[in-house]
């Protein structure tokens, strides 16, 4: 591996070549948008640097049986650019059982990752609470990778059509405290607003906001406008 390559993306996506297959396996409804904020920044990270960026993805998939077709899900290598060294976490995807493995599985994926190769900065997508128990194993594991979260979403927000059951409004809170517990530990944000800086009490740590996020190399330029000659409605 190359000694230009010190950034590793842990995030969610869905791999190119098997974004057919997930779509036909899962039932309702994908993260679609977080999965193309996350493709974004991670074309952005590459289009800056000498070196892609390598991916430890753990894909936003829902769990089996209610959202997806599959009760385990595979692990295996791709790339996403040329010289980029990725792999997809596999493990348990059964309902109840897929939250508390999921640490696990993203641990015992990092070590061998980071094994294979030093990286110096970790970029985080999310506040999952499984992310966030592998930002306070791995400040102790490796003390000087620098660890930088993306927050899109506030935990207190996040699944908000589930806190009618009170199970799932205790579940939420231990976990938002669990979240809010870890931030300090981390080094720096990506934030889409400075707001959520002050929300999560964490405003004197190193951000960047970044509201918005688009290719700068369309396959046409910005000044056409299609549906002025077409008629279609775009």
């Amino acid at each position: 591996m190359s000694m230009q390559n010190e950034i590793l993306f842990l995030g969610g996506v869905f791999p190119p070549d098997r974004e057919a297959e997930i779509f036909r396996k899962s039932k309702g409804g994908l993260q679609n948008a977080a999965n193309a904020l996350q493709w974004n920044l991670i074309h952005g990270f590459d289009r800056n640097r000498k070196h892609p960026v390598d991916i430890l993805n753990y894909p936003f998939i829902g769990p089996w049986p209610r959202a997806y077709t599959d009760p385990w899900l595979p692990g295996f290598a791709f790339s996403h650019a040329e010289g980029a060294e990725d792999w997809n976490i596999g493990g348990c995807n059964i309902i109840m059982l897929k939250q508390h493995f999921a640490f696990y599985h993203i641990r015992n994926a990092l070590r061998r990752k980071m094994k294979l190769h030093p990286y110096r900065i970790l970029i985080i997508y999310s506040l999952q609470p499984f992310f966030m128990r592998v930002v306070e194993w791995a400040k102790k594991q490796y003390p000087g990778l620098h660890i930088c979260v993306i927050i899109v979403d506030l935990p207190e927000f996040i699944g908000m059509e589930h806190d009618g059951n009170p199970r799932s409004r205790r579940i939420k809170k231990r976990n938002c405290a669990y979240i809010r517990g870890r931030l300090p530990r981390v080094d720096s944000f990506v934030v889409i607003t400075p707001y959520i800086m002050n929300f999560l009490g964490i405003q004197n740590k190193p951000h960047v906001v970044v509201d918005g996020i688009a290719d700068l190399l369309p396959e046409r330029p910005f000044s056409e406008t299609p549906g002025e000659k077409s008629g279609i409605r775009n």
